[in-house]
């Protein structure tokens, strides 16, 4: 089996004239398409807005934005950075899942995670969101929170006050209509949170899988 190793730099180091944010960190293959063209992801890639990374099978890969805030791309997901200059940041993440660090937020800064139907936003805080599958045929979505809080919003419901999702606490977002009341799942313990290589393992490895196994089964 041919062996995969992840490079590890500095953020700061990475950062050029009109770039936005930076890749820190990749275990696997993943790409950056930016307007139109498709290129290999490799430690050290410099961003910009509406840059799109895609993440293959088995790959991790992490992006630091300039505001210090994380991403944490999971195998077989796609993200956008849709605004990350600015006040008013937004990721767009149209399949699999991520987790975000994001730094505490001055009063008129803004961070938000959004899918096709469900948009989270966060005041500095740590958590984990998953859209779909790399099927394309599943729409659910699922949220938990391991610092801080979230405030999720649905479209397509007719709730126009956001449900809050506090520390410890996870919610399914059922066919981006129906969220379910906040409350404690031993799923989000397992999860793998790191975010610093060199702090230990970054990928999350079995426990993500059983983590979706587990919400297929227990929606309520």
């Amino acid at each position: 089996m041919k062996k995969i190793i992840a490079i590890i730099i500095a953020a700061a180091a990475v950062y050029a004239a009109g770039e936005d944010a930076a890749i820190t960190y990749i275990h696997g293959a993943a790409t950056v398409t930016r307007s139109g063209t498709t290129t290999t992801a490799v430690s050290g890639s410099a961003l910009r807005e509406n840059d799109r990374i895609t993440t293959a099978d088995g790959a991790t890969v992490i992006i630091a934005l300039i505001d210090g805030t994380r991403v944490k791309v999971n195998e077989r997901s796609t993200v956008t950075l849709a605004a990350v200059t600015g006040g008013k940041k937004n990721i767009l993440l149209t399949l699999g899942s991520i987790f975000a660090k994001v730094k505490k937020l001055g009063v008129a800064e803004e961070f938000t995670v959004s899918t096709p139907t469900v948009t989270a936003a966060v005041r500095g805080t740590q958590f984990f969101i998953g859209y779909g599958t790399d099927k394309g045929i599943d729409t659910d979505q699922w949220l938990c929170v391991n610092e801080g809080a979230v405030a999720v919003h649905a479209a397509a419901t007719k709730d126009t006050a956001p449900v809050t999702v506090k520390q410890g606490e996870g919610i399914f977002i059922v066919n981006g209509k129906k969220i379910t009341k906040p409350k404690p799942y031993a799923w989000t313990k397992k999860l793998n949170w790191n975010m610093d290589a060199a702090q230990g393992t970054v990928e999350d490895g079995g426990a993500l899988k059983s983590a979706y196994d587990i919400l297929k089964k227990h929606y309520d």
